[in-house]
Protein backbone atom coordinates (compact mmCIF):
# COMPACT_ATOMS: atom_id res chain seq x y z
CA UNK A 1 0.00 0.00 0.00
CA UNK A 2 1.59 3.42 -0.95
CA UNK A 3 0.34 6.01 1.61
CA UNK A 4 -0.39 9.07 0.93
CA UNK A 5 0.94 12.68 2.77
CA UNK A 6 -2.95 13.69 3.01
CA UNK A 7 -3.02 10.13 4.93
CA UNK A 8 -0.38 11.51 7.74
CA UNK A 9 -2.63 14.32 7.84
CA UNK A 10 -5.73 12.92 8.48
CA UNK A 11 -4.04 10.60 11.11
CA UNK A 12 -2.97 13.71 12.90
CA UNK A 13 -5.28 16.26 12.06
CA UNK A 14 -3.78 18.48 9.36
CA UNK A 15 -3.44 21.88 11.67
CA UNK A 16 -3.20 24.87 9.97
CA UNK A 17 0.45 25.97 9.85
CA UNK A 18 2.08 28.34 11.86
CA UNK A 19 2.74 31.61 9.72
CA UNK A 20 5.15 34.47 9.94
CA UNK A 21 6.40 37.53 8.76
CA UNK A 22 9.36 37.87 6.78
CA UNK A 23 9.56 41.16 8.87
CA UNK A 24 8.89 39.49 12.35
CA UNK A 25 11.69 38.86 14.61
CA UNK A 26 13.23 35.32 14.95
CA UNK A 27 12.28 36.07 18.43
CA UNK A 28 8.54 35.95 17.84
CA UNK A 29 8.93 33.02 15.34
CA UNK A 30 10.58 30.88 17.78
CA UNK A 31 8.59 31.71 20.44
CA UNK A 32 5.32 30.91 17.87
CA UNK A 33 7.23 27.88 17.09
CA UNK A 34 7.56 26.66 20.93
CA UNK A 35 3.65 27.88 21.66
CA UNK A 36 2.21 25.54 18.57
CA UNK A 37 5.30 22.82 19.13
CA UNK A 38 5.91 22.94 15.83
CA UNK A 39 9.57 22.47 14.10
CA UNK A 40 9.20 24.86 11.75
CA UNK A 41 6.71 27.66 10.10
CA UNK A 42 6.26 29.31 7.25
CA UNK A 43 6.96 32.91 6.26
CA UNK A 44 3.71 34.54 3.87
CA UNK A 45 3.72 38.08 2.51
CA UNK A 46 0.23 39.18 1.11
CA UNK A 47 -0.98 35.31 0.99
CA UNK A 48 2.34 34.93 -0.96
CA UNK A 49 3.99 31.35 0.36
CA UNK A 50 7.84 33.28 0.15
CA UNK A 51 10.01 31.29 2.46
CA UNK A 52 10.32 28.48 5.67
CA UNK A 53 12.15 29.16 9.08
CA UNK A 54 12.77 26.01 11.01
CA UNK A 55 13.50 25.09 14.47
CA UNK A 56 17.39 24.35 13.15
CA UNK A 57 17.75 27.79 11.40
CA UNK A 58 16.88 29.23 14.95
CA UNK A 59 19.34 26.94 16.42
CA UNK A 60 22.43 28.74 14.24
CA UNK A 61 21.66 31.77 15.22
CA UNK A 62 21.34 30.85 18.74
CA UNK A 63 24.96 29.08 18.20
CA UNK A 64 26.34 31.72 16.70
CA UNK A 65 25.21 33.86 19.94
CA UNK A 66 23.15 36.16 17.57
CA UNK A 67 19.91 38.56 19.06
CA UNK A 68 17.19 36.94 18.16
CA UNK A 69 14.84 40.01 19.02
CA UNK A 70 17.30 42.08 16.32
CA UNK A 71 17.16 39.86 13.79
CA UNK A 72 14.68 39.27 10.87
CA UNK A 73 12.84 36.42 9.81
CA UNK A 74 13.59 37.14 6.49
CA UNK A 75 17.90 37.10 7.21
CA UNK A 76 17.63 33.34 8.14
CA UNK A 77 14.19 31.59 5.99
CA UNK A 78 14.73 29.65 3.32
CA UNK A 79 13.24 31.31 0.52
CA UNK A 80 11.08 29.89 -2.10
CA UNK A 81 10.58 26.23 -0.35
CA UNK A 82 9.94 23.41 -2.10
CA UNK A 83 6.22 22.71 -1.55
CA UNK A 84 4.38 19.09 -2.40
CA UNK A 85 0.96 18.10 -3.29
CA UNK A 86 -1.60 16.44 -0.46
CA UNK A 87 -1.63 13.44 -2.48
CA UNK A 88 2.29 12.85 -2.86
CA UNK A 89 3.15 9.28 -1.65
CA UNK A 90 4.68 9.10 1.56
CA UNK A 91 8.26 7.38 -0.28
CA UNK A 92 8.49 10.99 -2.55
CA UNK A 93 7.81 13.05 0.62
CA UNK A 94 10.61 11.44 2.03
CA UNK A 95 13.05 10.40 -0.63
CA UNK A 96 12.53 14.47 -1.35
CA UNK A 97 13.52 15.14 1.87
CA UNK A 98 16.13 12.82 2.01
CA UNK A 99 18.31 14.61 -0.97
CA UNK A 100 17.77 18.14 -0.61
CA UNK A 101 18.08 17.42 3.47
CA UNK A 102 15.12 19.10 4.99
CA UNK A 103 12.65 18.29 7.30
CA UNK A 104 9.53 20.24 6.54
CA UNK A 105 7.49 20.42 3.38
CA UNK A 106 4.99 22.48 2.96
CA UNK A 107 1.70 20.70 1.68
CA UNK A 108 -0.19 22.08 -1.23
CA UNK A 109 -3.94 21.33 -2.31
CA UNK A 110 -4.39 22.71 -5.66
CA UNK A 111 -2.02 25.01 -5.66
CA UNK A 112 -2.84 26.82 -2.13
CA UNK A 113 -0.49 25.87 1.25
CA UNK A 114 -2.79 23.88 3.17
CA UNK A 115 -0.49 22.20 5.91
CA UNK A 116 3.21 21.54 6.63
CA UNK A 117 4.74 17.75 7.20
CA UNK A 118 7.46 16.49 8.89
CA UNK A 119 9.59 13.76 8.70
CA UNK A 120 8.43 12.88 11.96
CA UNK A 121 5.08 13.09 10.95
CA UNK A 122 5.69 11.10 8.63
CA UNK A 123 7.96 8.10 10.39
CA UNK A 124 5.49 8.13 13.53
CA UNK A 125 2.84 6.89 10.59
CA UNK A 126 5.03 4.57 9.84
CA UNK A 127 6.04 3.19 12.85
CA UNK A 128 2.11 3.03 13.97
CA UNK A 129 0.88 0.90 10.25
CA UNK A 130 4.63 -1.39 11.44
CA UNK A 131 2.87 -1.71 14.83
CA UNK A 132 -1.14 -2.51 13.51
CA UNK A 133 0.92 -4.87 11.11
CA UNK A 134 2.68 -6.98 13.46
CA UNK A 135 -0.39 -7.09 15.54
CA UNK A 136 -2.12 -8.52 12.34
CA UNK A 137 0.24 -10.95 11.16
CA UNK A 138 0.78 -12.33 15.23
CA UNK A 139 -2.98 -12.62 14.94
CA UNK A 140 -3.60 -14.55 11.73
CA UNK A 141 -0.65 -16.82 12.66
CA UNK A 142 -1.22 -17.20 16.33
CA UNK A 143 -4.99 -16.62 16.12
CA UNK A 144 -6.88 -14.28 17.90
CA UNK A 145 -5.40 -14.82 21.25
CA UNK A 146 -1.99 -13.62 19.70
CA UNK A 147 -3.60 -10.03 19.57
CA UNK A 148 -3.49 -10.19 23.83
CA UNK A 149 0.12 -11.26 23.58
CA UNK A 150 2.75 -8.46 24.26
CA UNK A 151 3.89 -6.59 21.00
CA UNK A 152 7.33 -5.50 20.86
CA UNK A 153 6.57 -3.47 17.67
Amino acid sequence: MDRKVFDVLRRSGPAEPIVVSPTDSVADAAKQMIHHDVGSALVIDRRDLRGIVARRDVLGLIESEADLAAVMVVEIMTPAPITIEFDTSLRDAIRLMREQDISHLPVTELGRVVSVVSERDIILALAHDLKHENRELKRYIHGPSASAERSYF
